[in-house]
């Protein structure tokens, strides 16, 4: 069984690699491979603490019960939810015989991501932009704009990109606790490029160890899909409490296990991506 990046890469789009993790099996027992690491495009060079912006200044938020179902939550929090398509050079031999380069023709990979400021900033994960030249970004309203990608981290798979918009923008928080077992989350994202699906679920499991990153990620039965990647989970609070990564499947769907990178995870790194410094992980 391997695990699955939860992005799309459409038909058009045959040649682009994300550099997936790998899944080895042995003896019964199963070990996720730590994540690709690598130096990070417009890595911050410099130690800096920064806050994310205060959850204040995000969409309203406010308790939602499962006995009425979703709606109103999900009305609060998708206008925030973006859909991503990455377009990137793919080394070929083939290209380098045909064309004379080593890079193939540009290649589209598709994910989701999320804004956590009103001026544009977006969470997504880095194998979906990884190796992008070119970031476009598709709102909840059909509008379509480019992106910038500002930093990433292949060792906890997260991004950061900011979205050239020309009004401000909806956004959410991260959750300031952790989710606790049991607690019902709800997913958004663009699976197989389906723009803004919503699912729900429990969470399975927290702090699952899934390779030698030092994160503890979170296992929901939330259905997520290829595109989900870089989307966000929400609490019934409305806030983000992870990012959709990665899925365990003997084929490549969902099957309820889906894990996310924490909020307290995302946090760190991004402000570190913000404040153009030094990300401290504290593991």
């Amino acid at each position: 069984m391997e695990p699955h990046y939860d992005y799309t890469e459409p038909r058009r789009a045959r040649r682009i690699s994300a550099r997936p993790g790998v899944l080895a099996a042995a003896a019964g027992a199963i070990a996720l491979a730590s994540f690709a690491a690598g130096a990070a495009m417009d890595r911050p060079t410099a130690s800096a603490a920064l806050s994310l912006p205060a959850s204040a200044a995000a969409l309203p938020v406010g308790a939602a019960l499962p006995g009425t179902g979703f709606a109103d939550l999900v009305d609060r929090v998708r206008p925030a939810v973006i859909s991503v398509q990455a377009m990137a050079q793919v080394p070929s031999p083939v290209a380098n015989r045909l064309f004379r380069s080593r890079q193939a023709p540009v290649s589209i990979a598709e994910g989701s991501a999320f804004f956590i400021s009103a001026d544009g900033y977006a969470v997504t994960n880095h194998h979906v932009v990884d190796g992008a030249r070119v970031v476009q970004v598709t709102m909840e309203d059909g509008a379509v704009y480019r992106g910038d990608v500002i930093g990433i981290d292949p060792a906890t798979d997260l991004a950061l990109i900011k979205v050239d918009a020309p009004d401000p923008v909806a956004h959410v928080a991260f959750a300031d606790g952790e989710p606790r077992v049991g607690d019902w989350v709800v997913a958004v994202g663009s699976p197989f490029g389906l723009g803004h699906t919503v699912t729900a679920g429990i969470v399975s499991a927290v702090d699952r160890e899934l390779g030698r990153n030092g994160v503890g990620y979170i296992q929901i039965d939330a259905p997520i899909n290829q595109g989900n990647s870089g989307g966000p989970t929400f609490d019934l609070a409305g806030n983000v409490v992870g990012i959709n990564s990665m899925i365990f499947s003997p084929n490549g769907g969902s099957v309820g296990v889906g894990f996310d990178i924490p909020a307290s995870t995302a946090r760190s790194v991004i402000a570190g991506m913000m404040g153009g410094g030094l990300i401290d992980r504290l593991f």
